[in-house]
């Protein structure tokens, strides 16, 4: 079976898109994401986002999102936002769009908003300050805020903005495989506070590692950042790949960026899954 592969990015976030609007390829969907996010054996990239068809009365497509390692994340910021900008591209919907998300149970609903194709904006829908939590990363102990924004983030505030880069790199796996965080894990955020409505922050994804953006981490930290008031909106969170602006209400965010198409082939899966589909 030879398959379309789209692939596309959010500031240098990257994510393949497969259409599988009937699931026919469900069982090789992990397969499918570690050989060809794999930057050595495959195309490369962040993760691949899958196109199902929705249960939901209210939203006619889902977003499933698979990490290089093969396993499933509940949600992604930048992930939605391409996904968005893929299906107003392929003119599947039109400039305001309901997306479910949430996993492999679903039922999480994203309101996407398309600017154009190079620039959509989504609310992410409810996030949870769940509190403060000191963690013991090697030698150190790293105190932050355990935030919920439809998957699990770790937000720590650092006081030098180089730090914010370089503590995701060293102490990021550390974190998200620490006990507190079991079994499921954590994505790790470094925030450095830069003025009243900007935010640095370096990143770590569950499942992949240091990224260039991540827009559910922004999220996260300008949500931890706003009830903390040490910022306000409209934030301006600057990652290793450029802007994402976050506005952070009481209970909802929302999370806007450009996108950018890069390429498509044809896959033929024969090739790379463990058995002929």
């Amino acid at each position: 079976m030879r398959i379309l592969i789209t692939k596309m990015h959010g500031l240098g976030n990257s994510y393949l898109i497969m259409e599988d609007l009937e699931r026919s390829l469900e069982q090789y969907y992990q397969a499918l994401s570690k050989k060809l996010s794999s930057k050595d054996y495959g195309i490369g990239s962040d993760g691949m986002l899958v196109v199902n068809n929705s249960k939901s009365k209210i939203a006619k497509y889902r977003m499933r999102v698979f990490n290089p390692d093969g396993s499933e994340a509940e949600m992604s910021g930048n992930g939605a936002r391409i996904f968005g900008s893929y299906l107003y591209r392929k003119k599947l919907v039109e400039d305001m769009c309901t997306v479910e998300a949430g996993g492999s149970n679903g039922g999480r609903l994203l309101s996407v908003e398309i600017e154009n194709e190079e620039y959509v904006g989504v609310d992410v829908g409810e996030a949870r300050l769940l509190g403060e939590l000191s963690v013991l990363a090697g030698k150190r102990r790293l105190k932050g805020s355990v935030v919920n924004v439809g998957n699990p983030h770790f937000v720590v505030f650092v006081g030098d903005e180089n730090n914010a880069f370089d503590d995701a790199l060293k102490y990021g796996r550390l974190i998200e495989t620490s006990k507190a965080f079991a079994p499921a894990g954590t994505n790790a955020e470094f925030v450095f506070v830069s003025g009243r409505h900007d935010l640095s922050m370096g990143v770590w994804e569950r499942g992949v590692g240091v990224t260039s953006s991540c827009g559910s981490g922004a999220c996260a930290a300008a949500y931890a950042a706003v009830k903390k008031n040490l910022v306000e909106n409209p934030v301006q969170v600057k990652v290793a790949g450029g802007i994402l602006v976050v506005r952070a209400g009481e209970k909802k965010v929302f999370l806007s960026g450009p996108v950018e198409y890069i390429m498509e082939c044809r896959i033929d899966t024969e090739d790379i899954l463990p058995h002929k589909t």
